[in-house]
């Protein structure tokens, strides 16, 4: 069994985010990786996988409180590297897409929490998954 854990990194000089979960696939078995297999994990977390990805234990998206930020105002996101890795002792998972909303609207005090969902995708080249934990992590950019 395989547990993959995510962190998140963002990218700004003056805001602040608390990270009040971390992206986290779950516990999955890779039963063969002859081919390219998927896990999608959403902003709603309904997990669902393709091919030889099994989930034995569900994860959840991240979740980022923002605060300090200007009140009522429409704040983008985006993330500008889609060939995150999550590395292992042997076989590495990518991340080819982050899910999450573009743009949220901040509170009347300046606060905004951020959602964030991803694909997980196998190499597909025959190479093992050992047991244990794959890491890694991604940047976020927002602006205003």
């Amino acid at each position: 069994m395989v547990r993959s854990i995510f962190l998140l990194s963002l990218v700004s000089t003056s805001v602040f985010a608390d990270v009040l979960e971390s992206l986290d696939f779950g516990t999955i078995v890779v039963a063969s990786n002859d081919r390219v297999s998927t896990l999608k994990l959403p902003t709603n977390s309904a997990m669902s996988s393709t091919n030889d990805i099994h989930i034995m234990e569900r994860g959840h998206p991240a979740r980022l409180f923002f605060e300090a930020l200007p009140a009522n105002t429409l704040i983008s996101f985006s993330s500008s590297n889609m060939n995150y890795e999550l590395k292992g002792s042997v076989a590495s998972f990518s991340i080819n897409q982050l899910l999450f909303k573009p743009t949220v609207q901040t509170n009347a005090y300046g606060e905004i929490e951020l959602v964030i969902g991803a694909i997980l995708q196998t190499s597909g080249d025959g190479a093992i998954y050992s047991d244990g934990e794959y890491q890694g992590s991604v940047s976020i950019e927002l602006s205003y």
